[in-house]
């Protein structure tokens, strides 16, 4: 009888230590610190500035790198989230953008040209915003990765939706040689539609 109370009272033991449990407070503190330096548009970088919708969704796709590197490294033996693919990238944009826009439309048809037709990654109708995601695979160089904006800006300029194309070129291993001319030039690419590539990470 002793042994089975003894028992008894160490199973209610570790039962209240585990419903009653809770991390420390430093540790919590530490983990809100991180999803706000991920995910929150308002940060010191960009508070006292009246930033537009296209500069606050520029400035969480600069942190993607550090994000995914963040989701490789996992404990107590749990499998790594693993950015190994362009799906994986458009996969996780599309998570991110949903935080802070309700209506986000994926894969969503574009006008055809020359007879080719194609779905734009990310269309945010309410802010006529595209959100293209791109991952840089081997064998690209800088000029396949312009060839392939060019394709995509042309067809997608003459949806009635699109005002603002932000195209977002994940380069973990820095395959692409001159990134900034890549910004430079799709800048002033077209007149009627707004253009802005955006790499990460920016070396």
């Amino acid at each position: 009888l002793v042994v089975f109370l003894i028992i008894e009272a160490c199973i209610l033991l570790f039962g209240w230590y585990f419903l009653l449990w809770k991390p420390p407070a430093a540790q919590i503190e530490f983990e809100e610190d991180v999803l706000r330096n991920f995910f929150a548009f308002e940060t010191d970088e960009n508070a006292s500035s009246n930033l537009s919708v296209e500069e606050r969704v520029e400035l969480l796709l600069r942190k993607f790198h550090r994000f995914a590197k963040d989701l490789s490294v996992r404990q107590r033996n749990r499998p790594a989230l693993l950015v190994e693919d362009e799906y994986d990238v458009q996969y996780l944009v599309f998570a991110l953008l949903r935080m802070y826009f309700s209506n986000v439309k994926s894969e969503e048809v574009a006008p055809s040209v020359l007879g080719g037709g194609s779905r734009m990654d990310f269309l945010i109708p309410e802010e006529e915003l595209v959100v293209e995601a791109k991952m840089v695979r081997a064998g690209m160089s800088d000029r396949t990765l312009g060839d392939e904006l060019i394709r995509d800006v042309a067809r997608y300029h003459s949806h009635p939706a699109c005002k603002t194309i932000i195209f977002f070129v994940y380069d973990p291993n820095g395959r692409i040689r001159n990134p900034t001319a890549l910004k430079k030039e799709f800048r002033a690419a077209s007149d009627k539609l707004k253009v802005v590539v955006v790499f990460a990470p920016d070396y």
